[in-house]
């Protein structure tokens, strides 16, 4: 008897399996959207002194004030086992929201006959319209480097890659 007390006691204290731990999600680590932002803010701080960008700096077909700018892998120099595929998307996506650089990567996505100066396109002669060569892809003047430090934080730097010099470096406060 006094062993099927101690089964039901043992059963009802919930021994006989193991309880899943509840979780919060995945936990994020390294700098998030605040951070990037941040530092991308930082960075147009630093930019106020170097516009109007140098005539020498490949610009944008579509937006001729705005020079290409291609954006490094992001690396984790802290080792704070960061996301930095998640950095990297968010850090593309600042810059798009910040409108002073174009992304070479999103400048070359662009078909041709999607772009204003494109040739006409002729229903008579074939009913997609004339072919298109493909034409060269488009080359970044600028370089954005990204990388945590050990305290967690992500660092930015800017370089002119036709004079092979550093413009601008931005962080996270």
């Amino acid at each position: 008897m006094r062993s099927l007390v101690l089964a039901c006691a043992v059963l009802a204290a919930g021994c006989g399996s193991p309880r899943p731990r509840p979780t919060l999600g995945p936990v994020e680590r390294g700098p998030g959207p605040l951070e990037v932002e941040s530092a991308v803010s930082d960075l147009d701080r630093e930019l106020d002194d170097l516009e109007p960008w140098g005539s020498h700096l490949p610009r944008s077909k579509d937006f001729p004030d705005l020079p290409l700018v291609r954006v490094a892998s992001v690396e984790d120099l802290g080792r704070t086992e960061a996301d930095v595929d998640a950095i990297r998307d968010r850090l593309e996506q600042a810059l798009r929201d910040h409108h002073r650089l174009r992304l070479v990567a999103d400048e070359n996505a662009v078909p041709e006959v999607l772009r204003e100066d494109a040739p006409p396109r002729d229903p008579e002669d074939d009913p997609l319209g004339p072919r298109v060569e493909p034409r060269t892809p488009a080359r970044a003047g600028l370089l954005l480097r990204a990388w945590t430090d050990r305290a967690g934080r992500l660092q930015l730097e800017l370089r002119d890659l036709v004079l092979d010099e550093r413009l601008a470096r931005a962080r996270t406060r």
